[in-house]
């Protein structure tokens, strides 16, 4: 019998062929969507997104995530809340680290809320919301 985190994360790479799973040294698991679509206003169309899961999860929630350095939100500026960073740790690939909390409910919530999430976030940073 699969676990709860197996069943979402099989469930993510079901939906979204373009999911990239693969396990941390320090025991984490990594997940990346190759060329995410960006909302409008974007200094790019696409953009891989990061986010590491704590072997606790979803009881640990999921908490800020990761895009290309080269996108930018309107006016080509940084997104707040933001910073470039080596990630995944000691990868040598250097990412824009975005600060990202929600209000996560473990019973209910899954990783497609949480791609939601990040969804809305990076239209939040366009100015286009909801």
């Amino acid at each position: 019998m699969k676990t709860r985190f197996e069943e979402d994360v099989d469930a993510l790479v079901a939906a979204h062929p373009n999911t990239r799973v693969f396990v941390l040294p320090d025991g984490r698991t990594a997940i990346e969507l190759t060329e995410h679509p960006l909302p409008p206003g974007w200094t790019k169309a696409t953009t891989n997104v990061l986010w590491i899961l704590d072997p606790g999860y979803p009881t640990v929630k999921p908490d800020c995530f990761w895009i290309d350095v080269d996108a930018r939100s309107p006016p080509g500026s940084s997104p707040v809340n933001t910073q470039i960073q080596e990630s995944p740790p000691s990868s040598g690939q250097m990412r824009r680290w975005v600060s990202w909390h929600i209000e996560w409910k473990p019973a209910l919530h899954d990783l497609e809320v949480w791609l939601g999430s990040i969804n809305r976030s990076l239209r939040e940073a366009t100015g286009r919301v909801p």
